[in-house]
């Protein structure tokens, strides 16, 4: 079962704060925890797949999936879980070359969302 990290901005700290809503942990140190974007690029490259503070291997439609979700959260665009764009369907074996450099795109722009996306509204 895929478990969810929220984050949420400290007005008095200046920062955003990890927090697991189900286990009351708040301010989750940033090196315990691997973003969807950080993990979808490290396995972009080679690298092993991994589950945040889990340790547990993970395959590449969770991982893709939840960078979608996070890349949608950033845009203030939260749909319920499970649902998502075309793209959070398409199996590893049927995803294009260019539907992998979009998503190796919103993982980039995800390692830094507060300066790489603007929202407004």
């Amino acid at each position: 079962m895929d478990h969810w990290i929220c984050e949420v901005w400290s007005d008095a700290e200046g920062r955003w704060l990890l927090i697991d809503p189900d286990t009351k942990m708040v301010d989750i140190p940033r090196p315990d925890f691997k973003m969807a974007g950080d993990v979808w690029l490290s396995a972009r490259q080679g690298l092993p797949i991994l589950a945040p503070m889990v340790g547990r291997r993970w395959g590449w439609e969770p991982i893709r999936q939840n960078l979608i979700h996070d890349f949608e959260a950033c845009l203030n665009l939260e749909p319920a879980y499970g649902d998502g764009p075309p793209l959070f369907r398409v199996k590893k074996s049927d995803l294009t070359q260019a539907q992998g450099q979009l998503l190796d795109e919103m993982a980039h722009l995800l390692q830094d969302p507060d300066v790489n996306l603007e929202v407004s509204g």
